[in-house]
């Protein structure tokens, strides 16, 4: 076997990123909660075995616009469950405090003084778990073509997407 070939099918974290990929889409885009914190540390440990192999190499994120672009998202998401000050929160965003300033008066409790800029932080804390499932897989994606190629890396991909699409012909 060449040196090619034999880096194109090291399955380093590969494996793991077909798994990523197939349990996302096969548990119905992991919308359900369990399916989403599975999806998510699969991501999580995704990240980390991207994070050592970036390390490893020295390399870095720096000039990868995607990647910094999930991350503000995933920062600003993150942010809006950070409790802050009424005040505050009115002052970002009034039509947040108004709702949940509202929210307790018919059952006849006063609101906190402290709030969420999110109006549904449960909510909110699912579409952080989802970023980090989409910067996990941009990142190992990116990583696995910047070393190797995006042939061997995007084979795999359409292989987890045929693999689902024969699936879902025989639940049929």
């Amino acid at each position: 076997m060449s040196r090619t070939a034999a880096r194109a099918f090291n399955p380093d974290y590969i494996a793991l990123l077909a798994v990523l990929l197939g349990f996302a889409v096969g548990a119905i885009g992991s919308v359900h909660p369990r399916a989403l914190a599975v999806d998510a540390a699969l991501a999580g440990t995704l990240l980390a075995f991207v994070g050592l192999r970036l390390g490893r190499a020295g390399s870095s994120i720096r000039g990868e616009l995607a990647a910094w672009i999930l991350l503000g998202a995933l920062g600003w998401t993150l942010v809006q469950l950070v409790p802050l000050p009424r005040l505050v929160v009115a002052l970002v965003s009034p039509r947040a405090a108004h709702l949940t300033a509202g929210a307790l008066t018919p059952l006849g409790r006063s609101p906190s003084t402290w709030a969420t800029l999110s109006i549904d932080p449960i909510a909110t804390v699912v579409e952080a778990a989802k970023l980090i499932c989409y910067l996990a897989t941009y990142l190992a994606v990116f990583n696995r073509c910047r070393k190797d190629g995006a042939r061997p890396t995007l084979a795999i991909v359409a292989g987890v997407g045929l693999a689902l699409a024969l699936v879902a012909l025989w639940h049929r």
